[in-house]
């Protein structure tokens, strides 16, 4: 998916923690998110930012 509301920003998602620290990314925002939005089920995935 691209982030189009960031200039030069490229987002895609990762299956697990273990994949974005293992993805090998410089210059990554990891941000977690509540995946089912109902702020119950904790965090259930993470996005990687990548920015210029």
């Amino acid at each position: 998916m691209i982030d189009t509301a960031t200039p030069g920003a490229i987002t895609r998602e990762a299956s697990s923690l273990d994949e974005a620290i293992t993805s090998g990314l410089d210059d990554v925002e990891v941000l977690l998110r509540d995946t089912n939005l109902d702020g119950l089920s904790g965090l259930e995935g993470i996005e990687l930012i990548k920015r210029n």
